[in-house]
């Protein structure tokens, strides 16, 4: 859990009498002279002002509570709207040569397993070995401009899979199955599990951002994005959405976890898949692209339009 902590600073004004000298703020006011009476009643002003979250190193927060891991980014970024994680690596395997179409789910991401308790200490084997645990994989935005129209939107690009020689893997594409949202803290599925006379339930379900899918063949929700692709929308807020944490995450993380307790071999993630042609005809090599993530935004840290 990441901990905002806000500095207030509190202005006292006081009358000090020491040897017949009064200081007085300026802001005093003048004092009355003849007795009020009895007082019953009276106000006291309270005041805090926010200012955008610059300067400060973002850390992740993992997108799922169990099990309790620790995602340490050794540069981590900085500023009000940021990327703050994107998956490390798509990992497909080694497969064989097919002549049919088929698809290919990644070898499940690992992280540092963590204790759990507050100070986030991580486990380690008696021989100081840390340990990992199959995660999700999930791309996270912090935005702490504090903005009320606060849009952005986070794109993907991706270039062909090709060898060290320059083949090219003809008709791959990636697909990207049933996103989950979390928005500080707390998934759709759990904001509409609130009662209905909560005070802020629709509230809290106006601020979670959108993820960019359409049914496949099977009915299930998906994003391809073919090799070669630009600008492809994997999730965006638009009228004040999206702002604080926001994760997308792909997996079924109680589904890994059992995966990686049985050891039956390496834990796949269904949900990120590499799709192949029969008609690919690929060589017997190793095949590379790469992912990149973008985040764009149509306001500043100040609110203002930024011109296209």
């Amino acid at each position: 859990m990441k901990w905002i902590r806000l500095a207030t600073v509190a202005t006292l004004t006081s009358t000090i009498f020491a040897g017949g000298v009064q200081a007085v703020a300026n802001d005093e006011p003048t004092p009355n002279q003849e007795p009020s009476g009895e007082r019953r009643r009276q106000n006291t002003e309270n005041n805090i002002e926010f200012r955008a979250g610059d300067g400060e190193s973002v850390e992740v927060v993992p997108p799922v509570p169990y099990p309790p891991v620790t995602i340490v980014d050794p540069d981590p970024p900085t500023g009000p709207l940021t990327i703050a994680h994107v998956p490390k690596k798509f990992d497909f395997g080694i497969q064989r040569i097919s002549t049919t179409n088929e698809f290919y789910p990644i070898i499940a991401e690992q992280e540092k397993l963590a204790t759990g308790d507050d100070e986030g200490e991580e486990i380690s084997r008696d021989n100081g070995e840390e340990v990992r645990v199959p995660f999700v994989s999930f791309a996270q935005i912090v935005d702490t401009r504090g903005l009320i129209d606060s849009q952005w939107e986070l794109n993907l690009d991706l270039t062909e899979f090709t060898t060290s020689s320059g083949s090219n893997l003809r008709g791959a594409y990636l697909e990207l199955l049933e996103p989950t949202i979390v928005h500080n803290g707390a998934t759709e599925e759990e904001l509409q599990a609130l009662p209905d006379d909560h005070e802020d339930k629709d509230y809290l379900l106006q601020l979670l951002p959108n993820a960019f899918t359409t049914p496949n063949e099977l009915g299930n929700q998906s994003l391809i994005i073919p090799a070669n692709s630009t600008n492809v929308p994997v999730m965006s807020a638009t009228e004040g959405q999206g702002q604080g944490t926001s994760s997308i995450y792909w997996g079924d993380q109680e589904e890994l976890t059992a995966a990686h307790e049985a050891g039956t071999g390496p834990v796949l993630n269904q949900a990120i898949r590499l799709h192949i042609p029969g008609t690919a005809t690929p060589q017997a090599a190793e095949y590379t692209a790469t992912l990149t993530w973008h985040l764009t935004s149509a306001t500043d840290g100040n609110g203002e339009t930024v011109p296209d």
